[in-house]
């Protein structure tokens, strides 16, 4: 690899409700080259209903057969590798667009895959019908109210998604709900902030709870601790850039906010067991 940056890509600046669906691989569709590693700065979902795919997100490499549903959050470096015979839709969303519900859903989810059975019900079947209406009246002429409707027809569609999952059929306490508010709270908060962010109390002044709440609160819902989840969260963007990226350790310990790169080393290799050097050679020749 020679390359210094990642590409990040927006929705295009026509897009005036945050929302762009498109038949996957069609023409129309998205501009860049999809099959080269690079980064989105919304939400990317996949509804495959047929065809054979093989996806590279991050340093995971998945080959799956339709139909199933993939989630890639902002971020994440994906590219395809390999389709045979794809058919299905794809959509992009921003998160600013999006209900708060829905964003703390898709916030939690990481790249996700979940699979459709045929013969159930079906999101497959009402999702299809959804969406090639929704693409229908984004292929027209756009106002004020065509735009709200395609708002909410993409809604209704994650919030069927949302039904699908064991999330939405957990029974719980109010204390067990309101543990799981903070923590995705807190998950959204350092997607956001980990680079700028790295103090425990940091993120407990910003959701007015003491130091201590917060992390029992994490440690409850999730089994790690606050500071486990900053580390993690740094480490997976180191290893994004050392994979993806030819920059020197030292400036990728700066780019995610480590004033010492010294002590970024020492914090990589005692989470990865590897030095940055060592994860990187790895993948190189």
């Amino acid at each position: 690899m020679n390359n210094k940056d990642i590409q990040e890509y927006t929705l295009p600046g026509s897009i005036k409700n945050g929302i762009l669906i498109h038949p996957f691989l069609k023409e129309g569709g998205i501009s860049h080259d999809i099959t080269k590693p690079h980064r989105d700065n919304h939400y990317q979902l996949l509804f495959a209903f047929e065809g054979q795919y093989h996806f590279r997100i991050d340093f995971e490499e998945i080959e799956i057969r339709a139909p199933f549903i993939l989630q890639i959050e902002p971020g994440q470096i994906h590219q395809i590798i390999k389709t045979e015979n794809p058919k299905g839709w794809a959509f992009g969303i921003e998160p600013s667009f999006l209900e708060e519900e829905l964003k703390n859903f898709l916030d939690n989810r990481n790249h996700q895959i979940i699979n459709l059975e045929k013969n159930e019900f079906s999101l497959q079947e009402s999702a299809d019908k959804i969406l090639e209406r929704t693409f229908f009246l984004q292929s027209n002429t756009i106002n004020v109210y065509t735009s709200r409707a395609i708002f909410h027809l993409v809604s209704s569609v994650l919030y069927l998604l949302i039904n699908e999952t064991d999330i939405s059929k957990k029974e719980s306490s109010a204390k067990e709900k309101r543990a799981y508010v903070i923590e995705q709270k807190f998950r959204a908060l350092l997607k956001n902030k980990y680079k700028e962010w790295k103090s425990p109390f940091q993120y407990a002044e910003e959701l007015s709870m003491t130091t201590a709440h917060l992390n029992d609160t994490i440690k409850e819902v999730t089994g790690k601790s606050v500071t486990a989840h900053l580390q993690e969260q740094n480490i997976l963007e180191a290893k994004r850039l050392l994979y993806f990226t030819d920059l020197e350790v030292k400036q990728i310990a700066f780019d995610i906010g480590f004033e010492d790169p010294v002590y970024f080393g020492r914090l990589f290799r005692k989470l990865t067991g590897s030095t940055p050097l060592g994860f990187r050679n790895q993948f190189r020749d």
